[in-house]
């Protein structure tokens, strides 16, 4: 194989190796509780992953639902009631809390709902029972 081919072939390696590289580390797509209240039928029916503080009083453990704020903007959230409310992860509670929750934006009298079935509490580990 001539010298030029081979630099060819190591070339088209390399940028193919950079690429996959590339594509493993885009960093996932969050949204703002701000980005869902601004335009909610943008979201309607669609799943998101939001990233937002757990207002502190929202928390109602009996009816499973919480709210989100992101600076000034709140939204409303509902927990699937299969799962388990993730206050054990974050040391009792999960108010006050940064977090990133997965589920799907609903539109209930005119007004966005996350229907939340998992949650992520920023640095969970610092929040566990030693």
């Amino acid at each position: 194989m001539k010298k030029s081919a081979k630099l060819v072939v190591v070339l088209v390696l390399v940028l193919a190796g950079a690429t996959l590289a590339y594509a493993g580390a885009a960093p996932e797509g969050y949204q703002g509780v701000s980005d869902v209240a601004r335009d909610p039928g943008a979201f309607a029916g669609k799943g998101v992953q939001l990233k937002g503080s757990v207002a502190e009083g929202s928390v109602d453990r009996a009816n499973g639902t919480f709210a989100l704020v992101d600076g000034a903007t709140r939204l409303a959230a509902k927990w699937d009631p299969s799962v388990p409310f993730p206050d054990a992860e974050a040391g009792g509670t999960i108010e006050g809390k940064n977090v990133i929750v997965t589920g799907v934006v609903t539109v209930e009298n005119g007004a966005p709902v996350l229907l939340a079935h998992d949650m992520k509490v920023g640095c969970a580990s610092k929040y566990r029972a030693a």
